[in-house]
């Protein structure tokens, strides 16, 4: 009896490292499910809850505020390229600016966030590159305190949150919902 179990045993480990002519295993690629909960905990990891003022102490005022505002009254800014040095992203409600983001050429992985007097809002990290999920981006307010965390999926699936942990919406396309899960009557154009 013992020696059928042995030959078994060998039988069964040779069929099972035996490679079958013409094919190889490839893995299937690991996809993550995300519910809050998880995506929150991924979202702050590694994330400090306050910057020292004087990282950004420098950057209190937007420093090339009068050039800025000139290129953004510019109808055609759309069109054309602006200073090789920096990209400026406005915010507008209806014809009024609201508030515009520099991003300088030389630190691509922040973006300021201004009033449209040139006072620092917010700074913005994003250290992800572009084409990789799951990525996030943090916000701190001018004090240095964190003011939001968003956890991307994918292109069209983000968390996000506030510096508290809270969840203030979770986007999946177009359509947002909210802590329970519920769709929410805001929307966005992807």
């Amino acid at each position: 009896m013992k020696n059928i179990k042995s030959i078994l045993l060998v039988m069964l480990m040779f069929f099972l490292l035996t490679p079958v002519e013409g094919k190889t295993f490839t893995p299937k690629p690991t996809i993550v499910k995300y519910n809050v909960t998880k995506a929150k905990t991924e979202a702050f990891k590694g994330v400090p809850r306050s910057l020292p003022l004087s990282y950004f102490k420098t950057d209190l005022h937007d420093n090339y505020h009068n050039s800025n505002m000139s290129y953004l009254k510019d109808a055609s800014y759309k069109t054309k390229s602006y200073e090789p040095t920096r990209d400026i992203i406005p915010s507008y409600m209806g014809e009024m600016l609201i508030s515009y983001g520099v991003r300088y050429e030389n630190k691509m992985n922040k973006v300021y966030h201004y009033n449209s007097s040139g006072k620092l809002l917010r700074i913005e990290f994003d250290n992800n590159n572009p084409q990789t999920y799951p990525k996030k981006t943090t916000t701190y307010n001018n004090q240095g305190k964190l003011h939001t965390v968003v956890f991307y999926i994918s292109p069209s699936e983000q968390y996000n949150f506030d510096g508290k942990g809270n969840l203030i919406v979770h986007w999946i396309g177009e359509k947002a919902y909210n802590k329970d899960g519920h769709l929410m009557k805001i929307r966005r154009s992807l």
